[in-house]
């Protein structure tokens, strides 16, 4: 399969195709649309739009350090493994994903985003989230879920904040459970759950479950 190891690539890619939300590849220092390729060890920098694009494939992207660019990572109808990198000083997001319940994000340290330091729409709010350090990004060290439905089995850990960036709703024969310890903050105002579904929130006297605003920090 490709292989990318030990690689360097700089100064790459070009801001104003993204800005128009076209050519995303164009914007892109790397990007892959094939699930034939492992990233690893490798340093991703100085880009002037998105480090890594993943559209439509399932890479295995471990042990990189990918760094100033707007995005850090832009993940699309993905089941992608996501693993032991460090992803700081993005202007935007650290790692932004969509239409990809399926993708594994763990083990990653997550500073310096300019935004959110993850961001999800709803349906890939059933991503695999764990293990993570999610610290030092000035713009939040959450992790925001846009607004929309929940259609898979989700499990929500401690990592960090979860940002309810709309109305969330849980789809029916759908059940999402929030790990002991878990804070979700609402964005804005009727930012919330609807449960159509099952919400299993299971606390410890130790390790509560919380549900609060953005404000309460």
């Amino acid at each position: 399969g490709n292989l990318l190891d030990h690689v360097e690539i700089r100064y790459a890619g070009y801001y104003g195709y993204q800005t128009s939300f076209r050519n995303f590849d164009q914007a892109a220092s790397l990007y892959t649309a094939t699930s034939d390729l492992t990233l690893s060890n490798s340093t991703i920098r100085n880009g002037d739009g998105t480090g890594v694009y993943i559209a439509g494939a399932s890479p295995l992207v471990t042990g990189n350090l990918i760094t100033t660019h707007s995005f850090g990572l832009l993940v699309t109808g993905s089941s992608a493994v996501i693993t032991g990198n460090t992803i700081q000083d993005n202007g935007s997001y650290g790692v932004s994903v969509t239409t990809s319940p399926g993708v594994t994000i763990t083990g990653n340290t997550i500073t310096g985003s300019g935004q959110f330091a993850l961001w999800f729409d709803a349906v890939s709010a059933a991503a695999a989230v764990s293990g993570n350090v999610i610290t030092g990004n000035p713009g939040n060290n959450g992790i925001y879920v846009n607004g929309g439905t929940i259609d898979q089995p989700a499990t929500w850990t401690v990592d960090a904040p979860y940002v309810l960036g709309g109305t969330l709703t849980i789809a029916a024969g759908v059940t999402l459970t929030l790990e002991p310890g878990v804070v979700v903050k609402a964005w804005g105002i009727n930012h919330k759950f609807v449960v159509n579904g099952t919400l299993l929130a299971d606390g410890t006297s130790s390790l509560p479950i919380v549900f609060t605003s953005l404000r309460d920090d």
